[in-house]
Order: structure tokens, then sequence, then C-alpha cells
């Protein structure tokens, strides 16, 4: 995946299953969607094989987010958050940011980009 499809990424469970296998570590991870008997959504949402949770909405949710921060910080990136107006820049070391509308968004798109290489 290149730096500029990374960055064209709509935040949503797509982001977050590659944040999850690729920031967090974790595997396999499968999208599923049950239906109500009437048609509506009574679990939408991805879950890793064989582990049984759900993976949190890093790129919609700022307190998940923040479990990518510490996560990268844990694996000695440094890490910085600015606000320029109305879009947030989220910096992973010196090389790797992401601009987005959203800190979770930013966070996510940075932290990718710094696990995967694909600096500025």
């Amino acid at each position: 995946m290149t730096r500029d499809e990374v960055l064209a990424m709509k935040p949503g469970r797509e982001l977050d299953a590659l944040v999850a296998e690729k920031v967090m570590g974790w595997k396999a991870v499968q999208v599923f969607d049950l239906k109500d008997t009437d048609g509506t959504n009574i679990a939408n949402g991805i879950t890793p094989y064989n582990i049984g949770q759900r993976v949190p909405h890093y790129s919609t949710d700022i307190a998940s987010a923040w479990e990518v921060v510490e996560e990268m910080q844990n694996n000695e990136w440094d890490f910085t958050l600015k606000n320029h107006k109305r879009k947030y820049e989220a910096i992973f070391g010196t090389l790797y940011n992401a601009f987005a509308p959203t800190a979770p968004e930013a966070i996510c798109k940075a932290a990718l980009l710094a696990v995967m290489g694909k600096w500025r």
C-alpha cells in the first residue's frame, strides 16, 4: 500500500482493521455484519479470528486512537499532534505525518505510515 493510498482512506472499519493489524499487532481480522430479523444491524464490526474481541474504532474515537499513540510510544516513537485551524496533523518520529479533519483519523494514518515506512 502506498502513502497516497493510506492518506486517501476514509475513517471507518477498513482503516480500523488495517491499524489493528499493522500497528497494534492483531492477526488476521475478519469483517462481519449481523442483521436482526427486521434487517437492522445488531452487530457490525471487525473481529480477529480466534480472539473474539472487536477491533476498536481507532479512526473515529479519540480514546481508541490514543491507544494507538500509546502503542507507538511503547515502541519508541515520538509523537506530536498539532491543530492547524480545521485540520489536525499527527506526526510520529520526524518523517511520518498525516493531516486529517479529526485527530483520530490523523493519528491512525500517521501511525500506519510510520510502521509501513512511508514517509513524506
